[in-house]
């Protein structure tokens, strides 16, 4: 309480300086003379004057005697803010600076990685078209080599034949055995492996049918006799015996009846392909056999150069 008595009469000896200077201005309007005094007309006629440099130096003292401390402090913050101000535009036109050439740069590697999609797209493009082309060719090459394969097959392959004769070779006479005999030859470069023959024997009557017609034959699998293997230029034989009356040899002159010799042959080449032969006779007046006009064929490979 005492140190505050103190401050408080320190005070009232010592005003503080703005009280001072309040009071020395009222005291100096109090002595300043009115407009219409002489003493007035006279300072204005001197303030019309200009001013020297020593009059603005004791202007500015004036200034800042009558600034506080308050406005001198706002007038450092605004002055520090005036600094960052200009440092913060700095620092954003170079952040600028770097966006706009760091955007440049990324436009420049996009077209760049275009032009290299394009030459990417090009080049795929050009394979996708080699393989193709690639593609054609080995197909036209797989073509050719099946073709050239299917063709040394039929030509190295087993053919066999069938012929159908009397045995022996002469006219068939009344009372005696007309042996027909079923020749079978492999006329192909490699062997005839598992040779089965079906071969039959039918007479048909002109009064059953007047075109002596043979029906088409149904082969089965128990119809079939083993006849081993062929090798080329060889052959084997069956015999089918018939013994002939004088009403026989007369109905076969008069062509009354005809006497059908017919069968299938089946067997497999070197090369595991299956192989059938058709054959389809009938016995003419004289001991002859002709062909059939229907019923004889072979399998879906073309026949050999030399069938003989």
């Amino acid at each position: 309480m005492c140190y505050t008595f103190l401050i408080m009469e320190d005070s009232k000896k010592h005003p503080p300086a703005y009280e001072s200077q309040e009071k020395s201005e009222d005291k100096q309007d109090l002595s300043t003379p009115s407009k219409g005094s002489p003493e007035s007309q006279t300072n204005n006629t001197l303030s019309t004057q200009p001013a020297t440099e020593s009059d603005l130096e004791q202007a500015e003292h004036n200034i800042e005697v009558r600034m506080s401390a308050f406005e001198r402090s706002m007038i450092r913050v605004t002055r520090a803010g005036v600094v960052v101000a200009v440092i913060t535009c700095i620092i954003f036109l170079g952040q600028f600076y770097e966006m706009y050439t760091g955007s440049r740069d990324t436009h420049i590697l996009a077209l760049a990685a275009k032009k290299q999609a394009d030459k990417a797209e090009t080049i795929s493009s050009s394979l996708r078209d080699a393989v193709s082309d690639m593609d054609a060719a080995n197909a036209n090459a797989r073509k050719a080599l099946d073709a050239t394969i299917v063709q040394a097959e039929i030509s190295e392959r087993a053919w066999l034949s069938v012929t159908v004769a009397p045995y022996p070779n002469v006219h068939f006479e009344v009372g005696k055995p007309l042996d027909i005999r079923v020749t079978i030859t492999n006329t192909g470069k490699t062997p005839a492996l598992d040779v089965r023959s079906a071969t039959y024997r039918t007479t048909i009557n002109r009064r059953d049918s007047p075109s002596l017609t043979l029906p088409k034959p149904v082969y089965t699998d128990k119809d079939y006799a083993m006849g081993g293997t062929v090798f080329p230029n060889s052959h084997t034989f069956g015999d089918l015996v018939y013994l002939l009356t004088p009403e026989d040899v007369r109905r076969i002159d008069s062509m009354e009846v005809r006497i059908y010799v017919y069968g299938r042959i089946r067997y497999e080449d070197v090369f595991g392909s299956h192989h059938w032969v058709d054959f389809c006779t009938f016995l003419l007046p004289g001991s002859a056999f002709a062909i059939y006009r229907k019923y004889n064929g072979i399998d879906r490979n073309s026949e050999p150069n030399n069938p003989n």
